[in-house]
This record gives structure tokens, C-alpha cells and sequence, in this order.
């Protein structure tokens, strides 16, 4: 129903960065997104950088 990529930031001062999050329409306004969301911050621990577009109304919503 969608998909994350996480990356290794060059920054010193971050471990992980959400590189994308996406939920596919078919998943979108089921919770899905908000149940799926914490997964990556709880497999790998650490300082992180999440942004998002200030084009991106869906995701600037979420």
C-alpha cells in the first residue's frame, strides 16, 4: 500500500534521514499511514531528519 526509503544522511550531526513516505491512494484516509509510520523510527534508533515539501499539501495534511 506504499512504501518508505530511508537513507544515510551525509550530515555528522544525523543518523537516518525519510528519504520518501508514500501512501498509495488505495491506502490513503485508512490509518494505514499513521499505523506504518513509526516502523522505520523504531527499527533504527537515532537522530533523524524528516521534511517535507511545502508543495506537497497531501503530505504537509498527514
Amino acid at each position: 500500500m506504499g512504501f518508505a526509503f530511508v537513507r544515510l544522511p551525509e550530515e555528522p550531526d544525523l543518523d537516518f534521514e525519510m528519504a520518501e513516505f508514500c501512501v498509495y491512494r488505495a491506502g490513503q484516509r485508512t490509518g494505514i499511514g499513521s499505523a506504518v509510520l513509526p516502523l522505520p523510527f523504531h527499527r533504527h534508533p537515532g537522530r533523524w531528519e524528516v521534511s517535507v515539501l511545502m508543495t506537497n499539501d497531501k503530505g504537509l495534511a498527514f
